[in-house]
């Protein structure tokens, strides 16, 4: 196990970071593994975090068209049960507080899918959940910082 920690703390950082946006682009992943992950394997903190926020966007910018065009596609249809517990929460406590929390539940990715899908403004939902990932992220990162120098110092 200390082979493969020292093989990957060898890496270039490129491909540190490289593996950082991959974590982040992955749903259930995202920001706040990738940048607790690199943290706690001792990367450079801010590019842990960087680089999960980056792949949590491009998530993001893959989502928020494809949550448009099934919404698109529903037309008049009815929403799912699924959908719809998700606008009843939205338009509870609005996209803001919407996006922020989502991730305690889902993937930030789906949140934002699913929102979009289900008739949400597209632009607020995108900046929110870029929102929702830095802070996620950046609170992930900041316990991973927290848990190497514990445990790994």
């Amino acid at each position: 196990m200390a082979d493969l920690l020292q093989w990957f703390v060898d890496l270039p950082v490129l491909l540190q970071a490289l593996g950082g946006v991959i974590i982040g682009f992955i749903p259930f992943l995202e920001s706040y593994i990738a940048g607790f992950m690199g943290a706690l394997l001792g990367f450079p903190w801010a590019l842990a975090l960087l680089a999960g926020v980056v792949g949590n966007v491009l998530a993001l910018i893959v989502a928020v068209p494809l949550g448009a065009r099934v919404a698109s596609r529903r037309g008049g249809r009815e929403l799912t049960h699924r959908q719809q517990k998700v606008l009843d929460r939205t338009n509870r406590f609005g996209i803001p507080v919407a996006s922020l929390l989502a991730p305690t539940l889902m993937a930030i990715s789906l949140t934002a899918f699913i929102m979009v899908a289900a008739g949400l403004d597209r632009g607020r939902t995108f900046w929110w959940n870029v929102a929702a990932a830095v802070v996620w992220g950046a609170a992930a990162t900041g316990f991973g910082v927290w848990a190497h120098e514990v445990f790994l110092d």
